[in-house]
C-alpha cells in the first residue's frame, strides 16, 4: 500500500474515504453559508432601499397636500414644511432624515451612535448629495456603508429644500456576520459528528475487505487450501468466488507440482539404494567404486533437498529453539574447516544475541551457502563467515546468517536473479548469468519457513554475500494463524 501521508497520517482507504465525504461536506456547506451571506446582505440593500422609496413616497404627498396648522392654507416656508413632516416621523432603527433649506439643516436621527448627527453636520456631504444627479445611491462614510435618497422640493417664494432619507447599515450587516458565525460554529460541529460517521461508515464497509487480507495472508505455495466464503450475491461475494476458482486452479496446479517432486524423490531414493546394492559386489579400491560412491553420494543429497523442499512448507516443519548466534557461528566454522581443508574458513563476525530457530535446518541451509561459495573460490583462499543482528526501519530485529567469498562480483542484474526460479527463456540457454540451483531452493526454503529471506550482496571490494535473514522473536504459530483465519471467516459469514 501507498503510504502517503496527510496531516501525518497514513492514507489508508479508510482515512481516503472519510476524507473525501468530509471535503465534499465542507465544500458543499461552505458554499450553503456563503450563498446565503450574500443573499441576507443583499437582502439589507434591498430592505434599505424599499424603505427610502416609502419615505420619498411619503415625504412627496405630505408636500402636496398638507397645510400649516397654524394658518390652515398651504405652507409657505420650506422650513416649516419640513419641521413639521419631521416631528410627525419616528425613524427605525438605522435610519435618519435630514431636512436641508439654504439657511437651516434639521435633523431626525435613529441611527447608531449619533450617525445622523454627524452626517447633518458634514454639510460638504449633504451639498454634494443634493447636486448629485441622481435620486438616490450608496456610500462609504466613517460609520460604515450609507443608503440615501432625496427629494427636493419648492415654496412659493422659489426657495428650494431638499429631504434626505439616510438608512446606515453596518449594524445590519453586522448581524449578518454574526449569524453566519453562528451557522460556521454549527457547521464545525456538524462536520465532527459527519467525519465521526464516515469513519465509522468507513469502517464497516471496509470490514470484509480487511478479513478478505487477513484471510489472503494465510494463503502461501504450500497452504492453498484457505477459501473465502461467498454465500450472498453481492459484490464482495462475486470478489471470493473469483479468487476461489483462482485458488482452485493454484492448488490444482500444486498438487501436480509436489506429485512430481515426490515421484523423482522415491526415485532418486531407489536410484540410490540400487547402486548400493551393485557397489556391493564390486572389490574395493577400483575407479568404478569411486564412481558408484559419488553417484550415490549425490543421488542421497538429491532426495534429501527434495524432502526439505517438500516438508518445507508443512507446520511441523520447525523445531524452533532459542540458539545463541554466536555459538553457532564457530560450531558452522569447526564443520566448514572439516569440510573444505582447502579453504580457510574465518569468523568475521559472531553477535551475542539469541534467536528462535530451527538450528539443524538453518545449519542445512548454510552448508548450502558455504558449497557454493567454496566452488567459486581459489584452493587457499579466506571465506569469511558471521552472524549479526539487522533492525530495519519497519519490523522486528532480524538474525542475519552470511558468508562472504571473494571473486569476481554479480552484477546488479544477476544478484538479484539468483534467487529467483528460472524463467522459460532462461531455461533455453538465453540467460548467461548465476542461476538458483536446488541447493539454493533449499536456503530460500528454510528462510521463508521462518519468516525470513535469503538475499546476496556483491561489490568489488567486499566480494559476494550469500546470507539469510529470519525473525529474532519467535513468530506467530501455524496453529495460531489457523484460529485467526478461521475467526475472521466466521465473522464474515456472520455479518453477512
Amino acid at each position: 500500500m501507498k503510504k502517503n501521508k496527510l496531516l501525518g497520517v497514513k492514507a489508508t482507504a479508510r482515512w481516503r474515504i472519510a476524507g473525501w465525504i468530509l471535503l465534499t461536506t465542507v465544500v458543499m456547506v461552505l458554499v450553503l453559508i456563503l450563498t446565503a451571506r450574500s443573499i441576507f446582505i443583499r437582502q439589507v440593500h434591498v430592505d434599505a432601499n424599499a424603505a427610502i422609496m416609502q419615505e420619498a413616497e411619503e415625504f412627496t404627498a405630505f408636500a402636496s397636500e398638507a397645510l400649516d396648522p397654524r394658518t390652515r392654507q398651504p405652507f409657505v416656508s420650506i422650513t416649516d414644511l419640513m419641521e413639521v413632516y419631521l416631528k410627525r416621523q419616528t425613524p427605525d432603527r438605522g435610519e435618519a432624515f435630514i431636512a436641508v433649506t439654504l439657511t437651516d439643516v434639521l435633523v431626525v436621527d435613529n441611527a447608531p451612535q449619533d450617525a445622523g448627527e454627524r452626517m447633518a453636520a458634514n454639510r460638504e456631504m449633504l451639498n454634494k448629495l443634493i447636486n448629485d444627479p441622481k435620486p438616490s445611491g450608496i456610500i462609504e462614510t466613517a460609520d460604515g456603508p450609507m443608503r440615501w435618497g432625496k427629494s427636493v422640493v419648492q415654496g412659493d417664494s422659489g426657495r428650494k429644500g431638499a429631504m434626505l432619507y439616510t438608512q446606515f447599515l453596518r449594524h445590519d450587516i453586522e448581524e449578518v456576520q454574526q449569524n453566519m458565525r453562528i451557522l460556521f460554529g454549527m457547521m464545525f460541529g456538524a462536520l465532527l459528528l459527519v467525519l465521526l460517521i464516515a469513519w465509522v461508515a468507513a469502517g464497516r464497509i471496509l470490514a470484509p475487505i480487511h478479513r478478505f487480507a487477513r484471510l489472503s495472508d494465510g494463503i502461501d505455495a504450500f497452504n492453498l487450501d484457505t477459501r473465502l466464503p461467498e454465500d450472498q450475491d453481492d459484490e464482495l461475494s462475486r470478489l471470493a468466488r473469483s479468487i476461489n476458482k483462482m485458488l482452485d486452479r493454484l492448488n490444482s496446479a500444486h498438487l501436480e507440482q509436489n506429485h512430481v517432486l515426490y515421484e523423482v524423490q522415491a526415485q532418486a531414493k531407489e536410484q540410490a539404494a540400487n547402486l548400493q546394492q551393485i557397489r556391493k559386489h564390486l572389490p574395493e579400491g577400483e575407479v568404478q567404486t569411486q564412481m558408484f560412491d559419488e553417484v550415490a553420494g549425490k543421488m542421497h543429497s538429491l532426495s534429501h533437498n527434495l524432502d526439505l523442499l517438500l516438508e518445507s512448507g508443512k507446520n511441523d516443519f520447525l523445531h524452533d529453539r532459542e540458539t545463541r548466534l554466536d555459538s553457532f557461528a564457530v560450531k558452522l566454522a569447526e564443520q566448514l574447516k572439516k569440510r573444505y581443508p582447502e579453504h580457510q574458513w574465518e569468523v568475521a563476525e559472531r553477535s551475542d544475541a539469541a534467536a528462535h530457530m530451527d538450528a539443524k535446518h538453518v545449519f542445512t541451509a548454510m552448508m548450502h551457502l558455504a558449497d557454493n561459495a567454496a566452488k567459486h573460490t581459489q584452493a587457499g583462499e579466506a571465506i569469511r563467515i558471521g552472524t549479526s543482528v539487522r533492525r530495519p526501519q519497519h519490523g522486528g530485529s532480524m538474525a542475519s546468517f552470511w558468508i562472504v567469498n571473494p571473486g569476481m562480483p554479480l552484477s546488479n542484474d544477476e544478484a538479484q536473479n539468483v534467487f529467483e526460479p528460472m524463467r522459460p527463456y532462461e531455461r533455453r540457454g538465453d540467460w548467461n548469468g548465476p542461476q538458483m540451483g536446488i541447493g539454493l531452493a533449499v536456503v530460500k526454503a528454510v528462510a521463508h519457513a521462518h519468516g525470513g529471506y535469503a538475499w546476496v550482496e556483491s561489490d568489488i571490494e567486499n566480494g559476494t554475500a550469500f546470507g539469510i535473514d529470519i525473525p529474532l522473536a519467535h513468530a506467530a504459530s501455524a496453529a495460531e494463524e489457523k484460529e485467526v483465519r478461521e475467526a475472521a471467516i466466521a465473522a464474515m459469514q456472520q455479518e453477512q
